[in-house]
């Protein structure tokens, strides 16, 4: 019902204003969702109220005028849009008319919120609230009113007091905009995909039009729409009232919303301002139920591949659907975005179940998600939710698009509540198609990724269409994500290529869907590269230019990189575009246009100041990538490494039980190095890994590579025929972002023999090719039982045609059976007519019906008996009947087919994984995984094993076999008659823990080494051999070593033990001690090993006793002739002539030690004292000291240059002193450290005496040097 008595003439604004209408108070501001704080507010007599945005800029004049609640709404002092009759109507009650206000209130609402999608991600928006309480018939409910910066909205809060059941029957709420306003309107359709009309307001045909509805008076837009729609209300949408610029709000197809209780409606929104600030508003998500999800992290926004259509371009599959049924072409398409970083790829109506597990795993081997399109009417109930959710779950799907709901009814919403909150708790994204429009759903259900409700893309062919999308930042995309399903190249498109390449920018959508082929972007290198960069969530948004039906030039935010998309819808021209947007500073800036039919892409420095002039072709556009121009960096793109993963199979045909060996090889081509570098496997569930593991690397360089080998067994029960095989690099790139890259091989497993009755339906299909949805598997294509001719069946096949299936036979089967006939489960069964074909290895076999005589529901049912002999491939087809696809589901009804006896059972093979043991000598050092199956293979019957000879298994998977030593595996074959087969015994010897360290033996307490020292360990599986080193060198050894004919002084031992298996145990490290033959010597002495180094090198003999007993003497000082003769041995005894006249006048020629002296003198080790008389003494019995003898040393060292420090290391030796260099020289190289004092500093004692055992000590470690 219209109230247009009611409607507001310009002076009676005019009239209301100038009484100064009471405005809103000041509200308390406070952060966060639910934080609301109110005032009362009190009404001028008049029952007039104004409502003030926070920014002042907005403003909502309220009157209760003889009953009736209306309200203007405008920016900057004009009123855009009149709306009159504010209320409802139930069906017990008018509450739109004879109102009184019983109270009022007022309130500031301030909410900060991120959302996971959209414009913005981190939002804050403030409004004021204005909340009038109305009565009429002893029944008081709410009006709340909101102005926001961005526009104004209203809602009802309907009380209790109604009842427990009641309907809203209708809003009588119009809207009137100024006559002359440009208007852009969609003709409604709750799909919401038809063309937007131009015109205006007052001049508007007289029909319904859908939300958003867009006005435009002079320099100000009103964009009319709906928010927080759920449930518990329907959708509404306009209708233009005849003869005036007045919309009226109509629920959907006039049907009551249904109450029970306190009910809040939806919002009532008018988006007000300039451009842009209608493009930027967020105000419908603003105003929605915050979210109710609290973990996000799971929904991950990103582009999709999608192949839909690209698939009207492969007659080969079939149609589009038959291309969606193709998992070799979906997987050109993982590929696809694979290569250019995409996360996603959708898989639309035509994808066939049996092969989604095996794309889901060769997708996510190369980084990539897999997105499942469903027809509305597949997830309607709960059971059909459930079961396919946990389908979906199980396979991996990453969300789903949903189709066809074709309604904005209360039911319908209803649904949408049910499925955004199953599939939230499942941890599904969703994408809906052909569905209502976004209401700010994405806030309170963040996993509502995007919505359809446009007229996208996919059927953008028309001349108009470039002009239609600059329509749509202004219209559609201003109230939530929009998958619009952009980047098309193919084909003679409408719009330019930069054009195309600009809409991922222009159109925000959660995950944006590119819709071509992989050639057509591998032929544009330009756009490939900026589309690897194009976000598809936001920081920021901003009007850079625009109007409706001419251009839209969006610039969006992504951290601190921009994009800028513009799109014309006129002739060819020069755009003008300011880069005031971008900020402080200098910015590389990615200009991509238009040129001879393809792209060209410059780079170059900008800054804020700049403003581009872009020539733009007819229905042209262009893309802007900018970054800040930091020191050393020529572009924006962050492509990262170039990678590769290669995969190799060995076999390539297998059957089920066999073993492949799989290698792969990870590159990075470019982009290096990447770090954190895992190579794995990926292979079926069903299959075991034999031998390999995970490869880890912890960098990889620039051509560098990783390599992996591993051997896996074809496990029962997995996907047969081919079979992809993956191997995963996952890595982090120089960025520092986590990449996965995969590769993988075919092979083809052999699926398991057809024996006996086998039903069709049970059968991996070779080919399936659907004109609609999937193969029903004993089912039909809504989910109930299969039925022909009024008999319903448990099995059988169910095909929208035209379509066909095929199964492999493999020359197995003799007999094909089915029934075949019209499945009554189309929306309009009376039109379908179809045909039926059987045909084996491509050549028809029988038929029912023809394209003249068609099946159809009516026809009785047809029954199939075929011979299928020899047959390797059988095929079902359902033709269409000669009319097109056209509610035509067909069915093989109780499709069987009987093959070949099965064999007989006549044992129990026994195999592992690994296959052979993987230790030594017959052992495993791995738990193997034991595998029971019959002989001949493939024959059935159950197998019963025995681990302990006592208590035996039902053989039902393998299992590991985990308990060290020998086990013997017992095994039988039970018949259903409880009988039992002859044990068969399999011995399985493990041993998985390494030898104990060995126990030494044969050395004394004091050290001292007995004649022998042996050795023993314990392993599993005993012990086959023992590595010994004495002092760092292998020695030969078994389990002793003799000590008669070691040298003296002290040795290190170490042992370690080998088990039969091949585990190598702890090492055992021991010291001994070899007595030196000097009596003054014992084990243990100062000095003992470098005084027994010096016995052994035959540099000291000592002093021998009576009795034959030899003694060091240590401390007795060493004399000058002795030092000459140390040296001398040390340096091995060389062979020289010394002179017949000696160069020491108190050396004479007969001195025991005067060869060994005139060879120091030789060597310039030594030089003596000069006398008066000129001659030269040796004093050969003097000691020698300390600072001699460092001379000594460093002399016998060829005297290397010394750098003496300038701070002494020993407080009793200073710079310049004699033979400092020389002492230095000596504690730099370890030969003498000194004495340390108390107070931490050292002595070197220059003049003391050097004694026999510190001189072995010093020479000892000279000669290491």
């Amino acid at each position: 019902m219209l109230h247009s008595q009611n409607h507001l003439h310009p002076s009676a604004r005019s009239r209301r204003r100038s009484r100064s209408a009471v405005a809103l108070g000041a509200a308390v501001s406070v952060l966060g969702a639910s934080a609301l704080v109110a005032a009362p507010a009190s009404a001028a007599p008049d029952g007039e109220w104004t409502v003030t945005s926070p920014g002042g800029g907005v403003v909502a004049d309220v009157a209760l005028e003889a009953g009736v609640l209306n309200l203007t709404a405008g920016t900057g002092g004009e009123t855009l849009v009149d709306v009159a009759d504010l209320g409802l109507e139930t069906d017990t009650l008018d509450l739109a008319t004879g109102l009184d206000v019983v109270g009022s209130s007022t309130r500031t609402v301030t909410e900060t919120y991120t959302m996971v999608t959209g414009k913005e991600r981190e939002r804050s928006a403030t409004h004021t609230e204005l909340r009038l309480d109305l009565a009429k018939g002893g029944i008081t409910f709410g009006v709340v009113i909101r102005a926001a910066d961005d526009g104004v909205a209203f809602r009802y809060d309907l009380p209790a007091a109604l009842g427990t059941s009641y309907e809203v029957v209708q809003e009588p709420t119009t809207f009137t905009l100024p006559p002359a306003a440009d208007a852009w309107l969609q003709p409604y359709g709750p799909q919401y995909e038809n063309a937007h009309v131009t015109t205006t307001a007052a001049n508007a045909a007289t029909r319904a039009y859908g939300f958003p509805s867009t006005f435009r008076s002079g320099e100000d837009y009103v964009v009319l729409t709906e928010s927080d729609v759920t449930g518990t209300y329907a959708g509404t949408h306009l209708t233009k009232v005849a003869g005036a610029p007045t919309y009226a709000l109509e629920l959907y197809e006039q049907v009551p919303v249904e109450a029970s209780g306190a009910l809040v409606t939806p919002w009532r929104v008018a988006i007000l301002g300039d451009a842009a600030t209608v493009v930027e508003s967020t105000l419908v998500d603003d105003l929605a139920t915050p979210s109710v999800v609290a973990d996000t992290s799971w929904i991950e926004p990103g582009v999709s591949a999608w192949s839909w259509v690209p698939g009207a371009s492969r007659p080969d599959l079939g149609s589009q659907i038959g291309a969606q049924g193709n998992l070799e072409f979906q997987k050109s398409f993982a590929d696809l975005a694979a290569r250019n970083s995409w996360p996603y790829i959708l898989i639309d109506e035509g994808w066939q179940a049996e092969w989604v597990p095996e794309l889901v795993r060769y997708a996510e081997a190369r980084g990539v998600g897999v997105l499942a399109w469903f027809h509305s009417d597949r997830l309607w109930t709960r059971e059909q939710r459930d079961s396919w959710f946990d389908r979906l779950q199980e396979w991996g799907v990453r969300g789903i698009k949903v189709d066809f709901m074709d309604s904005d009814d209360q039911e319908t919403f209803r649904w949408y509540d049910d499925i955004l909150a199953e599939t939230a708790e499942r941890q599904l994204m969703i994408n809906f198609h052909g569905s209502t429009i976004p209401h700010g759903v994405q806030r309170t259900w963040p996993n509502a990724v995007t919505f359809e409700a446009v007229r996208g893309e996919e059927q953008g062919k028309d001349s108009a269409w470039a002009s239609h999308n600059t329509v749509l930042p202004f219209t559609r995309n201003v109230v939530g994500s929009m998958d619009y399903t952009p980047v098309r190249f193919s084909g003679n498109r409408p719009a330019s290529k930069a054009h195309e390449l600009a809409l991922p920018v222009v159109f925000e959508s959660g995950i944006q869907h590119y819709a071509d082929t992989p050639e057509a972007y591998a032929a544009q290198p330009a756009a490939q590269r900026f589309l690897r960069q194009v976000p598809t969530v936001w920081d920021e948004t901003r009007l850079v230019a625009g109007s409706p039906g001419s251009e839209a030039v969006i610039a969006r935010r992504d951290a601190d990189t921009w994009f800028i998309g513009g799109i014309s819808g006129t002739a060819a021209r020069t755009a003008t575009v300011p880069l005031e947007v971008l900020g402080d500073g200098e910015w590389l800036v990615h200009t991509i246009t238009d040129r001879n039919g393809g792209l060209q892409e410059t780079v170059t420095t900008r800054t804020a100041a700049d403003v581009l002039s872009l020539p733009l072709v007819e229905n042209g556009g262009f893309a802007l990538l900018a970054c800040p121009a930091t020191e050393g960096r020529t572009a924006c793109y962050s492509g990262g490494a170039q990678t590769e993963t290669l995969v190799d199979v060995d076999p390539t045909a297998v059957a089920i039980g066999d073993q492949i060996t799989v290698d792969a090889v990870f590159v990075v081509r470019s982009g290096g190095p990447v770090t954190d570098v895992e190579l794995s496997l990926d292979i079926p569930e069903a299959w075991t890994v034999v031998s390999g593991e995970t490869v880890a690397a912890p960098s990889v360089a620039t051509s560098g590579t990783v390599t992996g080998r591993w051997v896996v067994r074809v496990g029962p029960g997995g996907p047969v025929n081919d079979v992809a095989i993956s191997a995963v690099a996952a890595y982090t790139d120089a960025e520092g972002k986590a990449m996965r890259n995969g590769g993988s091989a075919l092979v083809q497993v052999e699926p398991p023999p057809l024996e006996g009755d086998v039903w069709v339906s049970e059968l991996p299909f070779t080919e399936a090719v659907t004109g609609f949805g999937q193969v029903g598997r004993d089912l039909d294509l809504n989910g109930g039982k299969v039925e022909v001719a009024g008999v319903t069946y448990d099995r059988g096949l169910v095909v929208h045609a035209p379509g066909r299936v095929s199964v492999r036979l493999g020359a197995q089967c003799t007999v094909f059976r089915a029934v075949a006939g019209v499945e009554p489960g189309g929306e309009r069964v009376q039109e379908a007519s179809m045909t039926f074909s059987v045909l084996g290895d491509g050549v028809t076999l029988a038929t029912a019906g023809t394209d003249a005589a068609p099946i159809r529901v009516d026809t009785p049912a047809q029954t199939f008996e075929v011979d299928v002999t020899g047959v390797e491939t059988l095929t079902l087809v359902v033709g269409d009947g000669g009319d097109g696809r056209n509610n035509d589901h067909g069915a093989f009804a109780d499709a069987r087919l009987e093959c070949a006896e099965p064999a007989v059972a006549d044992g129990v093979a026994v195999t592992t994984a690994p296959t052979a043991p993987d230790g030594d000598g017959g052992w495993f050092v791995t738990p193997p995984r034991v595998f029971l199956e019959t002989t001949p293979r493939g024959t059935e019957s159950l197998i019963a094993y025995s681990l302990d000879g006592e208590t035996w298994l039902d053989y039902d998977g393998a299992f590991s076999v985990s308990q060290e030593g020998v086990t013997t595996l017992s095994t039988r074959l039970v018949g259903v008659d409880g009988s039992v087969s002859e044990t068969t015994t399999t011995e399985i010897r493990l041993e998985t823990s390494a030898p104990s360290a060995p126990v030494i033996s044969g050395i004394a307490a004091s050290g001292e080494a007995g004649a022998s020292i042996g050795w023993t360990a314990q392993a599993v599986s005993g012990i086959a051999s023992y590595a010994v080193t004495l002092n760092g060198e292998a020695v030969a050894g078994d389990v002793e070593l003799a000590t008669a004919d070691l040298p003296a002084g002290t040795h290190t031992l170490t042992v370690t033990a080998t088990s039969v298996a091949g585990h190598t145990g702890p090492t055992t490290t021991a010291t001994f001690a070899i007595p030196t033959e000097f009596v003054d010597i014992p084990v243990g002495t100062l000095f003992f090993d470098e005084i027994a180094w010096l016995s052994n090198a035959g540099i000291s003999q000592g002093w021998p006793l009576p009795g034959g007993a030899v003694e060091f003497r240590p401390l007795a000082p060493v004399a000058r002739d002795a030092m000459a003769a140390f040296l001398y041995r040390q340096a091995g005894s060389p062979d020289y002539t010394p002179p017949t006249v000696s160069p020491f006048v108190d050396v004479p020629t007969t001195n025991q030690f005067y060869t060994e002296i005139a060879w120091a003198h030789a060597q310039k080790i030594t030089t003596g004292w000069e006398r008066a008389d000129g001659g030269r003494e040796f004093r050969p019995l003097a000691p020698i000291a300390r600072d001699a003898m460092a001379a000594f040393l460093h002399r016998a060292a060829g005297s290397p240059v010394v750098t003496a420090p300038t701070v002494s290391p020993f407080e009793d030796v200073a710079p310049g002193d004699q033979f400092y260099d020389e002492i230095t020289w000596m504690q730099e190289q370890g030969i003498a450290t000194g004495w340390a004092g108390n107070d931490g500093r050292f002595e070197f004692r220059p003049l003391d005496s050097v004694k026999r055992d510190a001189m072995a000590a010093f020479l000892f470690r000279f000669d290491a040097l």
